[in-house]
This record gives structure tokens, sequence and C-alpha cells, in this order.
């Protein structure tokens, strides 16, 4: 029997529309694909950010070390008596390595700081301890290599450098004649004996590996971390003979020679990874070796220099890679449910639609038409309202988070923030410190120059702690009138007490006058600093008041200084 015109219609449409259910359906598997495949590589480029940012952590941490070591050194009177008998030689006897008073003055040098040197290689992993000699950074002595002197490294020790010309500290990986390490590198200053002529004379370099950072590193990130450095750079850097020597004990591979790594395991992981890893820009690639799945991401090393000057070339490239499997099997797993539902919900629509097209195919028609204009109209009048209230509640968040003059952290966040910070320090017990600062005669200087004048001295000073205060754990807040206070989570005495000091010497460098100030005529701050470890029985309020009572004594003592509530207290 055939087939009517209608019926023949009727089968057209139907397959026309089995067609267009097919390519729907697969564009929705398509788009689910991607967008689960948009996530996954969001995913991995976060965990590549968290581990790029525990690197730097780590290193900047490493290299503070560093800058202890070679801060205890540089104190040393005999060090600085030495090193000043050294410099003078060198210059009598014709610069560079100097002639037979700088070899004397050297071996006393040696002999003077070697019983140190072997301690600190075993309590710090200390890999090198060198002094150098102003103004031009003459290598007078390599403790951990004593045949090697006299050369100049003002050309590519910045850090030296830095610490000569400038009379302050420097930190950071830098690659020298003999290997790149992390570096903490200390003025040597001499004074004379009526101590108002201060004089430069050299400068302490201490450094150490990558390789203990990398496995603390992947104890904390359960990931593997690898240190590659550039041939040429290293090549154009170091000694001759060490570079000849480097190429046969490591590998070397386009462009990179490895240096430090937290696994054995990178050597057959490279072909694979030199295959599919885009170099040129910081990204994150998944692979499979050997039936396990990998995420593998990287990012430029930059020196002490290049962190300062990011058009200069990095001295490397990090490599962080962890296990996926978990990950990649929820990823396909999903795909494959994916796949699935779209079968089945193709079967189920051709199901409907052989029953029901010619009872309700126009109606259903016009119904889901209606209905879904509606509700995206609705949904979409919904997003929008609930995007303008996110935006208003985020801004009042932000706003009752700050400090309205200063826009430092006021008391509420600090305090919610200083209790997080207490349970955490007690919970892994870390040192934790707290510095509270005063404005020193700030009524005077409101009766004198108007609350105005108060106000844009304030900002300076909350300026003043923005520019010192840089890790993203710590926390300056202004606290009431005049007073300030910061946390420093994971920071000791000394260090709570050095960027007290630096606080307080900025302010007075800001030299802002105040002639309510009878003893210095511009405006300064007094310091309290009190810091705590979890063995000590104290409460969160406790070390707060010890840092007060530290700020009151500073202010007993003149004002414009910094007293540390530990010793004080023992008197």
């Amino acid at each position: 029997m055939p087939l009517s015109d209608s019926t023949k219609k009727s089968l057209v449409v139907f397959a026309l529309l089995s067609v267009a259910i097919a390519i729907i359906d697969a564009l929705f598997v398509l788009i689910n694909y991607y967008s689960a495949a948009r996530n996954l590589e969001k995913h991995f480029l976060q965990q590549g950010e968290r581990f790029r940012s525990a690197f730097e952590l780590s290193l900047l941490s490493t290299g503070t070390s560093m800058q202890q070591i070679a801060t205890y050194v540089a104190n040393d009177n005999a060090v600085k008596a030495l090193l000043s008998d050294g410099m003078r030689s060198v210059a009598e006897e014709g610069g560079g390595p100097g002639g037979e008073a700088a070899a004397r003055h050297r071996q006393q040098l040696l002999a003077l700081v070697s019983a140190s040197w072997n301690e600190m290689q075993a309590r710090f992993d200390l890999r090198h301890l060198h002094f150098h000699l102003a103004p031009d950074a003459t290598s007078f002595l390599r403790v951990h290599s004593p045949q090697h002197y006299g050369d100049r490294l003002d050309s590519i020790r910045f850090t030296v450098v830095r610490a000569l010309s400038e009379g302050v500290p420097a930190v950071g990986p830098e690659l020298g004649r003999f290997s790149l390490g992390i570096r903490g590198v200390v003025p040597v200053v001499h004074r004379s004996a009526d101590r108002e002529a201060v004089e430069v004379i050299g400068a302490v370099d201490a450094g150490t590996s990558f390789s203990i950072m990398l496995e603390g590193l992947k104890e904390r990130m359960d990931a593997d971390f690898t240190v590659l450095l550039s041939s040429h750079l290293l090549r154009e850097t170091v000694r001759p003979e060490l570079w000849a020597q480097m190429l046969e004990s490591r590998p070397v591979a386009d462009g990179y020679v490895f240096e430090a790594s937290s696994s054995a395991g990178i050597v057959r992981l490279w072909p694979t990874l030199k295959e599919i890893t885009p170099w040129s820009q910081p990204g994150v690639t998944w692979f499979e070796v050997d039936g396990v799945h990998l995420a593998a991401t990287h990012f430029p090393l930059r020196d002490f220099k290049g962190q300062r000057d990011l058009r200069r070339e990095p001295v490397g490239i990090v490599l962080v890679w962890t296990y996926a499997d978990e990950e990649l099997g929820a990823f396909h797993e999903g795909v494959a449910i994916n796949i699935l539902y779209g079968v089945a919900a193709f079967a189920m629509i051709q199901l409907l639609i052989v029953v029901s097209w010619r009872l309700v195919h126009r109606r259903l028609e016009l119904l889901v038409a209606a209905r879904t204009k509606r509700l995206r109209k609705e949904v979409q009048q919904r997003q929008d309202t609930e995007r303008q209230l996110q935006q208003a509640v985020a801004k009042l968040e932000r706003l009752a988070a700050l400090d309205a003059l200063t826009g430092l952290a006021n008391r509420r966040t600090f305090d919610d923030y200083y209790r997080t910070e207490w349970r955490r320090a007690s919970r892994l017990y870390a040192p934790i410190s707290v510095l509270l600062c005063d404005v020193d005669y700030f009524k005077g200087y409101n009766d004198t120059y108007g609350h105005q004048a108060g106000d844009d001295c304030l900002k300076r000073v909350a300026g003043t702690f923005r520019d010192l205060v840089h890790r993203s754990t710590d926390m300056v807040a202004r606290y009431g009138g005049e007073e300030f206070i910061v946390v420093l989570p994971d920071t000791d005495e000394r260090g709570a007490a050095m960027l007290a000091e630096q606080v307080r010497g900025r302010v007075e460098h800001l030299a802002i006058p105040n002639s309510a100030s009878p003893h210095y005529g511009v405006v300064t701050v007094s310091v309290g600093v009190a810091s705590v470890s979890p063995e000590l029985a104290m409460d969160a309020a406790g070390l707060i008041k010890r840092a007060d009572r530290a700020l009151y004594q500073a202010k007993a003592a003149g004002r414009n200084g910094v007293a540390v509530a530990g010793s004080a207290e023992q008197e």
C-alpha cells in the first residue's frame, strides 16, 4: 500500500528532526567535553601557581637564612679587622690577589672561620662562604675553595655590588664562577675610632644549593621539582674547567643543564617532556609515561637582577610534575558518563516523538517555545539580580575590612586574622611576632599643624608599612588613633626586630617636620616587638600585651626607638 503524501511529509520531517536532535545531542556532549577539559586545565594551572608560589616563598626563606648566616659572620669584630687589613694589603700590593701581606691576612681569616664553616655546613647546609673587597667586588677568600681568589666579580655578582654600593643586604639566586646558588650577601662596615666615619670595606656572601630546598618542597607539596639552567649563561659565567666537568657529569638537553632535582626520574621523563612542552612560555602539560598519568608545569627562574628587571633573560627554568591519575581518571569517567547520557537522551527523545507525534506535536512545540522564552527571561533577570547583589556585598565586605583613612586593615579585620594565625602557629609549632607602633608626640603634632595634616601624616606612615611588609602572610592594621600593629607569622624575634628597625628608620627618613618633638624635630615612631614560640605558655592577647609593654619602654627610653619584649621582661 503506497504511503500518502502527508505520511511521506511526516516521515521526512521526522527524519530531519531526528538528524537535528542527533546533531544537537552531539554538540551537547562535545561542549561538555570541552568544558570539562577547560576545567581540568584550569585546575592544573591553579595547581601550577600554587607550586610556583611555594617555590618562590621557599626561595625567599632560604635566602633569608643565608642572609642571617652572613650577618652573623659580618658582625664578628675579628672578621672585620682581618678583612680591613686585607683590603689595605691588596690596595698596597697592586690589587687583584695582592701579595705576601694579603696572603697572610687571607690565611688568618681562613683559620678564623674554618671551625664555624664546618659547623654551618653541617647545620644549615651551607655550600659556600665568600669574602669580597670593596669597591669592585674583588674575591678575597672563598672558604669553600680557598685556592681561587683575586678575581673581580662586579660584572656577574649583582648581590655583592648592591651590598657594597648601597650598604644594604641582598638576597636571591645568582650565578657565580662555580655554580648557581641561593645567596645572602651582607656588607661589612668599619667604623672609625671616634665612631663618626663609616666605611663599607667588603661583603660576606653565604649561599647554598637548591637540592635541600627541593627535597623540602617535595615533602610539602607532594610534587617533584627540577631546576634547569641555561647552558649558554653557564658557559659565559662559570670557570672553564668547571663548565667542562658539567658537560661530562650532568645531562644537557635543548639548551639546558640539569642543576638539581628532587627525583632521579627526570632523566626518564625528559624525552617526553621536551617533545610536548612549550618552553617559550609558562604553562601546564599532562601526559602518560609507562601507564602513569603525570601533570607538569614550568616557569622561569630569575636571578637576583632578573627579579628586578623582567626584561633580563631568565637563568633557567623550574619544572614541576606530579601524579595526575586521579584527576585524569575523573575526567575520562565524566566524559564517558556524558556520552552515555547523550545516547540515552537521544533514544528517549526519539521514542517520545514517535509516540506523540500526531497527538501533541503542534501544541508541544508552542508550549515549549513559550515556556523556554519565559524561563530564559526569568533566569536572566535572576542572574542579573544575583550578580548585582554579589557585587554590592563584595564592595561592602571590602569597605568593612579596611580603615577609611589609611587604607590598611582595620581593628576588626586584624583581630580575626590574628586569631587565625595564632591558632595556626600553635598547631604547627611555628614562631609568631607582633610589632606595636605608635607615632611619637602625635597629639602635639595635631595641635600644631591641624587635624588634616595629622591625617596626611598617618597616611604617609601607613605607606611606609606597605612598602616594608611584603609577605602575603603578614598583616598591617591601624590599631588605634596613631597606633599601628603588624602580625608576622613564621617570624622569630630577630626577624621582627629587624623589620621594626627598618620601619623606625624609614619613618624618620620621611623627614615630616614636627616642632612638637623636643629631640628630633621630625615625625618619629616608637615600636614594641614581641615574639613567642608555641612552647611558651601564653594566649593570643598576652603577646599583644608584651608588645604594648615593650612600646611603653621604647617611649620611656626617649622615643624614636625599638624595644624587644623578651630582653626587657627578663630584666
